[in-house]
């Protein structure tokens, strides 16, 4: 059975095509680009959707940066089990002023880590979104492609069909 225009089977290389001629070629710019290739073009728009991805994703990395400092200065932040002690034996029942201080700093740390947490789980949805609509997209171009290239396949073989009926015998 012979393989049609550039459709590959599974582990062997698509087979050679010729370009498309005639009225079927200009009505249809993309078999051109198949044939030319053998690669199928992009579907239109699908760069798009990578460039918002990459975008995403490079939010993301700068966000679980950020998340990885806040969580060091948080952990800086804390108290040292020394410092406890020290206050202890001094007799401190109240918090010196610093300790006040760390404990602000701490709250606000710890509300700035909660927002990059939400803030990057809804990016890694959201890339995740694209990663699936960038896949379907092109499934579905590649459907496309291969369905008109079976199309101009037939179409060939009925022109030459008809062409051998019509010349005198």
């Amino acid at each position: 059975m012979a393989q049609p225009c550039g459709l590959a089977l599974r582990g062997s290389p698509p087979p050679p095509c010729a370009p498309p001629s005639g009225p079927t070629a200009a009505r249809l710019p993309y078999a051109a680009a198949l044939s030319a290739t053998n690669q199928p073009p992009s579907p239109p728009g699908i760069e798009d959707l990578r460039d918002k991805r990459e975008e995403i994703n490079r939010q993301i990395l700068k966000e679980d940066e950020e998340k990885a400092k806040a969580r060091l200065r948080r952990r800086a932040a804390q108290p040292s089990p020394r410092a406890a002690r020290v206050a202890r034996v001094a007799g401190l029942t109240r918090p010196p002023r610093f300790a006040l201080q760390i404990q602000n700093d701490l709250a606000v740390l710890t509300k700035r880590l909660s927002h990059l947490n939400d803030s990057i789980a809804r990016k890694v949805a959201s890339r995740n979104e694209y990663d699936k609509t960038i896949s379907e997209t092109e499934a579905a171009y590649l459907k496309i492609l291969e369905s008109s290239q079976t199309l101009l396949t037939v179409l060939k073989r009925e022109t030459i069909t008809l062409t051998k009926k019509q010349q005198p015998q």
